[in-house]
């Protein structure tokens, strides 16, 4: 009985840092993250451009081909860690309710109810507190990159 309260002050502690850091982690990168997904953008837009015009040129079009792609990748490996907390920190509510709490004492089912009740709202990093890094906001980048090339192809 004493370990059951003793691992679920342990949960909720972790629990508690976690969340903490991941607001540090914003906080501190959140201007920074704005401005990497803006310029990401813009390079994408323009990579795009760049293979558009130099399309014959085959040695050339694979060279910003190249860098498109990179570009891909690296918004890429931008969103997806905000995607792996935004599920991890949705999953402590499932896997906190579906644990034995009916047969621990009183006290922990208050802390399970604390657990719950702070899980409900998910984790997540956001870039300026504009945009939320998750794969839905990738796909965003993705269409809205294409969007602007092809006004700008359409332009030229």
């Amino acid at each position: 009985m004493v370990t059951i309260f003793f691992y679920f002050l342990v949960f909720l502690f972790l629990f508690w840092f976690f969340k903490r850091f991941a607001e540090l982690i914003e906080s501190s990168y959140s201007f920074f993250l704005l401005s990497q997904v803006g310029l990401s953008l813009v390079c994408m837009s323009l990579s795009l451009y760049q293979i558009l015009i130099v399309l014959k040129k085959s040695s050339e079009a694979f060279r910003y081909i190249a860098f498109a792609a990179a570009q891909l990748v690296h918004i890429f490996c931008m969103c997806y860690p905000g995607q792996k907390i935004i599920d991890y920190s949705s999953d402590i509510c499932i896997k906190a309710y579906s644990g034995l709490w009916y047969e621990a004492p009183i006290e922990v089912h208050r802390l399970i109810l604390l657990i719950i009740r702070r899980s409900l709202q998910p984790c997540y990093l956001t870039a300026g507190k504009a945009f939320v890094f998750c794969l839905e906001s990738f796909s965003t980048i993705v269409q809205t990159s294409t969007s602007y090339f092809m006004v700008i192809s359409s332009v030229h």
